[in-house]
């Protein structure tokens, strides 16, 4: 569908995918994603750039939740996903449960659990990894908005990224030129 919108798709994932450990929560409980939106997209110089149109109608079965508010400078925001065995696992049970801040969760006949839970964060105190980091725009380049994906092989996790960029830094990524993002 992307594709068909004339979206950029590219990806460097192998073919038989990413083995992930994952970061241990708890015991039995392990976070192996974390999706990221950063401040940027709501800054005004890029709104054109980071609009995506309106928010999708909810069906009767589904649920959804919306950012309400601007994020400060540096914050982010994060959905923390969760796999866990047993039964399901929220990181900070009562503050999640307090903030409505969680998501699921969704089992399977393994006795297996998934689980998210939305955070706001400090980028500065709260980086990505570098490989998913993009360029900001400058005052003269033109913005583009990216979903940049990879492995924090530190904690064993995979991270989406979601930010604005420069075009030029698509275009490299496309060419495979200098400062391709992640």
């Amino acid at each position: 569908m992307a594709r068909e919108r004339g979206d950029l798709v590219l990806h460097g994932l192998p073919s038989a995918g990413w083995a992930l450990d994952g970061e241990e929560a708890a015991p039995g409980a392990f976070r192996v994603a974390r999706i990221r939106w950063t401040w940027d997209l709501q800054r005004p110089r890029y709104r054109s750039a980071a609009f995506s149109g309106p928010a999708p109608d909810i069906g009767e079965h589904q649920s959804g939740a919306a950012l309400t508010g601007a994020l400060p400078p540096n914050e982010a925001a994060d959905v923390d996903i969760v796999v866990s065995y047993g039964k399901p696992h929220w990181p900070n049970a009562s503050g999640s449960f307090r903030d409505d801040a969680r998501l699921g969760p969704l089992g399977n006949q393994a006795g297996m659990w998934l689980t998210a839970t939305s955070y706001r964060r400090s980028q500065m105190t709260h980086p990505a990894p570098e490989q998913v980091g993009v360029p900001r725009p400058g005052a003269r380049d033109v913005a583009n908005r990216i979903l940049c994906g990879g492995p924090d092989e530190v904690a064993s996790t995979y991270w989406f990224v979601e930010s604005v960029t420069t075009r030029r830094a698509v275009q490299n990524a496309i060419t495979g030129g200098a400062g391709s993002p992640g």
